[in-house]
């Protein structure tokens, strides 16, 4: 059972929520930190699917109400991926984000066929950021966006 795991803002990704337990734990390697976090070694942090979301689950304090299904609901891009879908693969593709590997869920979606491809680094609008950071951090922080 983890001792601390972060409160999850509003339309947060479940991989930023990650990132944050990252540094608020002080932790020296990622991979330290996705073993603390999963309890087991191998596992990613990736920004629209997270994988192995039970393991987690299971080490965040059940008051929480965070379960594999809530994780991958509510903080992941799943919804997004699966809305039309038929219900046998968005089910498919829970059960293997939950449980297992989830090497081929971006196949079975379709994703990897994709002629668009992900961008080389995450984006945000500073305008956004700022007003989450003076919401939800409890110290001033200054934030200057490179321009």
């Amino acid at each position: 059972m983890l001792a601390y795991f972060p409160e999850i803002y509003p339309d947060e990704l479940l991989y930023s929520v990650l990132a944050r337990y990252h540094l608020h734990v002080c932790s020296r390697s990622p991979k330290q930190t996705m073993r603390d976090l999963f309890g087991a070694n191998g596992v990613r942090a990736t920004v629209d699917l997270q994988s192995r979301v039970a393991a987690l689950s299971q080490r965040i304090p059940a008051d929480r109400g965070l379960g594999p299904e809530r994780l991958t609901k509510d903080f992941t891009l799943y919804l997004y991926y699966t809305a039309f879908e038929p219900k046998s693969v968005g089910q498919s593709v829970l059960a293997s984000l939950a449980d297992g590997p989830a090497d081929a869920v971006h196949v079975r979606l379709g994703i990897a066929a994709s002629a668009i491809s992900a961008p080389a680094y995450l984006r945000y609008c500073p305008i956004c950021l700022g007003e989450m950071l003076s919401r939800y951090c409890k110290r001033t922080i200054k934030f200057h966006p490179e321009q």
